[in-house]
């Protein structure tokens, strides 16, 4: 019974706070209504669903950024971990496919997320240039370089697309390593369980020793510095 009441709040908070989040988009265009919202969002669904968030390092976000977030991904609980997590405004790069889900795709859209499309190399490289421009406006990005889910207990192969981005625009690298996600909210599941997630805000990656043209030695660094976190090896905490 619970899990059916959980994802009833989750189905009701999704609603009501996309839909605050469209009214809001209305009048403000800085995005930092939307962004409380989302934050909101993130943190009531968590909480509806007894996940319990540890966040450390986050001294390691004490600069004026921007930042490119760079995460990995087992689950879709990551968006809200990462929501409830990083305290400072940021927009994520996202398959395009979401943004024509009702509400959230509906929120993406009008709060200036990014959408990547992967089956369309002219277009994600278009998209690529509005994002590097995005960044040098001060935007901080958040993008799962893995470019899919992986519920491994290995580091999966990282996309070049959030290094090219850095390279080009400037931007520190932070890594996010998020644990217990993929036991909590498998892809085979349909509801999430209670439970305890970890989030490790690692120390930034300064890019100003990689070019436009280091973005592969750039990426190599990254995922070595991520990967010495694997194995993950948590347990559901039932």
């Amino acid at each position: 019974m619970r899990k059916y009441i959980t994802a009833f709040i989750h189905l009701i908070a999704t609603i009501c706070i996309s839909s605050l989040s469209l009214f809001f988009s209305l009048f403000d265009s800085s995005g930092e209504s939307q962004r409380w919202c989302a934050q909101l969002w993130g943190k009531t669904c968590l909480m509806g669903a007894g996940v319990r968030l540890t966040v450390k390092g986050l001294s390691n976000i004490s600069g004026n950024g921007p930042y490119i977030f760079v995460s990995n991904h087992q689950s879709y609980l990551d968006i809200w971990v990462l929501l409830a997590a990083i305290p400072d405004s940021f927009r994520f790069v996202a398959k395009k496919s979401l943004f024509s889900w009702p509400f959230i795709g509906w929120h993406l859209q009008r709060s200036g997320h990014i959408p990547i499309d992967r089956a369309n190399s002219k277009a994600a490289a278009k998209l690529l240039l509005n994002a590097v421009q995005k960044v040098k406006d001060g935007t901080n990005i958040v993008i799962f370089p893995e470019g899919a889910r992986s519920e491994s207990d290995t580091l999966g192969e990282f996309k070049r697309g959030a290094f090219t981005l850095a390279a080009r625009s400037g931007a520190t690298v932070i890594p996010v390593i998020i644990k217990n996600t993929a036991k909590l909210f498998p892809s085979t599941g349909l509801f999430v369980y209670p439970g305890s997630v970890e989030v490790n805000i690692l120390p930034p990656v300064d890019t100003a020793s990689y070019g436009p043209k280091k973005d592969e030695e750039l990426m190599a660094h990254t995922w070595n510095i991520m990967n010495a976190y694997y194995p993950l090896n948590e347990n559901r905490d039932a």
